[in-house]
């Protein structure tokens, strides 16, 4: 159970509002009482210490490196299926298998790659800027 309360008393917090579509909210408030956070805030600020930590430690790989790239997209949205083929065809050489499955409107795509550790990243990135792509996440070894 994770129950933080007062973990930033005597910090200044500052505001950011955003908008999210209520779907989204239902899931935060449902995460919200599943995990005991104080509020939707904490968990909010839980959730960005995981993505500032992935990002920090993916900015200090380098070299070559064997990685698994998970992906998930609507299979439904416009164009989604067609821009992903065509990274994963300009990224062909760092790709040495993947695996396509269907789950209803969502795909879930597994790839395999080994290669330079920037030019990686710089498939993950494309992915993760298509429309329609949900989840991008890379596990290297």
């Amino acid at each position: 159970m994770y129950c933080v309360s007062g973990a930033w008393e005597g910090k200044d917090l500052g505001t950011v509002n955003i908008s999210l579509p209520d779907d989204m909210i239902g899931r935060i408030d449902a995460i919200l009482k599943q995990q005991s956070y104080a509020s939707r805030s904490e968990l909010v600020r839980d959730a960005l210490r995981g993505l500032f930590s992935e990002v920090d430690w993916i900015s200090r790989l380098g070299g070559m490196t064997l990685a698994v790239v998970t992906m998930t997209f609507n299979m439904e949205r416009r164009g989604t299926l067609d821009e992903i083929g065509r990274i994963e065809h300009r990224h062909e050489h760092l790709i040495l298998t993947s695996l396509h499955n269907h789950m209803g409107k969502t795909c879930l795509e597994v790839i395999i790659t080994k290669g330079d550790t920037e030019k990686i990243k710089e498939l993950i990135k494309c992915l993760k800027a298509v429309r329609g792509v949900e989840i991008v996440k890379a596990t290297v070894v």
